[in-house]
């Protein structure tokens, strides 16, 4: 597809909030500014990284339309452009596997504190994607990513301290970056942190909690808590 104002290649798509501007990661999910008093879901658009011009209509890029959008939230426009330019494009070539191209856009917009780019150069190392495999620096960029609230580098987190897959098992700083991820709703980490707490890794044997953390991570959507609120039927609490 390209870009009607200035022939440019449109990268990917992002969405947004059509009241207040503010990108929206997850199309289940609304608006998440507190302040924002919209109620519906947010739409898709295409933004184009060269000159910033964000195409509200995928079919038929009504320019009139995307004009007036532009005109009327150039903060968002700017905000795509200084912030978040570098973060699109290192997503669409992951997407493409050019991982040396993911990897230069991801680490200058993980230098300007975006905490999804600072997760994907963890992957990266971690996988060894263009650059070798180097768990260290992996968990570095975890590590910042998650003390900006990054669920998945939380997550992540925990998986790499009490797995022992490149490491010996530390379970209670797994335990600790697995409750960051456990107490933002995150399924996995729910259900994680409720075996935590049925066979004392980390912390302390408490079936009572790990049946409330199971039963959270239920109704977030992990299907195993529920073999484990099945057999919790028969604790002695």
């Amino acid at each position: 597809m390209i870009c009607n104002n200035c022939n440019a290649e449109i990268l990917t798509t992002v969405n947004f909030c059509p009241d207040c501007g503010n990108s929206v990661e997850n199309l289940s999910k609304t608006c998440p500014n507190r302040e924002c008093k919209c109620t519906g879901l947010p739409p898709e658009a295409v933004y184009c990284p060269e000159c910033g011009v964000i195409l509200i209509d995928l079919n038929t890029s009504n320019e009139s339309e995307n004009q007036l959008y532009n005109e009327k939230n150039t903060t968002y426009s700017r905000k795509l452009i200084q912030e978040d330019k570098d973060y699109i494009s290192g997503e669409s070539f992951l997407k493409k596997k050019e991982y040396q191209k993911a990897y230069t856009c991801l680490l200058i917009s993980a230098r300007n504190k975006n905490d999804r780019a600072m997760n994907q150069i963890g992957n990266m190392f971690q996988m060894g994607l263009y650059v070798n495999v180097d768990i260290n620096k992996a968990i570095e960029f975890y590590i910042q990513a998650a003390n900006l609230g990054n669920i998945e580098s939380q997550r992540s987190l925990g998986i790499l301290y009490s797995s022992g897959e490149f490491m010996y098992e530390n379970y209670m700083e797994a335990y600790k970056w697995l409750k960051m991820a456990a107490l933002q709703n995150d399924g996995l980490s729910q259900y994680a942190i409720g075996l935590c707490h049925e066979y004392g890794n980390g912390t302390y044997i408490d079936l009572g909690e790990a049946k409330k953390w199971y039963k959270l991570a239920v109704e977030n959507g992990n299907d195993n808590a529920n073999e484990r609120l099945e057999k919790a039927k028969f604790w002695y609490i």
